[in-house]
C-alpha cells in the first residue's frame, strides 16, 4: 500500500501529510460507496483505525485540509456534529440544488396538446377504449 511505501520512505507515521492523505483517501472511500460526506467524528474514529494517529492528529489533518479547501465543513442538525465533504462532491451537490431551487421557481411551461388526439393514440396503442 501507499502507508507501507511511505514507512519504507522514512515517512512519520504522525506526519501531517500521511494523516491528511489517509483522511482524504477515507472520504473517496465513503464517497465509492455512495455517500457525499461523513460526520466529522465517524471520520475521525475510522481515521484513527486505519492510520493509528491520535485523534488530536486527526483533527489538526481536518482542519488543514479545510484551511486549504480540500475538504468542505458544513453544520448538520446535531450542533456538536459536522459534515466533511470532499470539495469536489460538495461543489457538484451545490450545483445541483442551485438546479433544483431554479427548477423550482420557475412557472410550468404551458403545455400544448390535442387531449383528444393523444387520448385515441393512448387507446390504439394499449388496445383499450377509455370512457369519456
Amino acid at each position: 500500500t501507499a502507508d507501507r511505501i511511505a514507512a519504507a520512505l522514512g515517512v512519520s507515521p504522525t506526519a501531517p501529510q500521511r494523516i491528511e492523505a489517509g483522511t482524504l483517501y477515507l472520504l473517496g472511500q465513503a464517497a465509492d460507496r455512495g455517500h457525499t460526506y461523513l460526520p466529522r467524528k465517524k471520520l475521525a474514529e475510522e481515521a484513527r483505525e486505519l492510520l493509528g494517529a491520535p485523534p488530536d492528529l486527526i483533527e489538526r489533518a481536518v482542519a488543514a485540509l479545510a484551511e486549504t479547501e480540500q475538504v468542505i465543513l458544513e453544520p448538520l442538525v446535531d450542533p456538536q456534529e459536522q459534515a466533511v465533504l470532499l470539495k469536489s462532491l460538495h461543489t457538484a451537490e451545490s450545483g445541483v440544488a442551485a438546479r433544483l431551487r431554479a427548477l423550482l421557481i420557475q412557472p410550468p411551461l404551458p403545455l400544448e396538446i390535442d387531449l383528444d388526439r393523444a387520448l385515441d393514440w393512448f387507446e390504439k396503442t394499449e388496445r383499450i377504449a377509455l370512457a369519456r
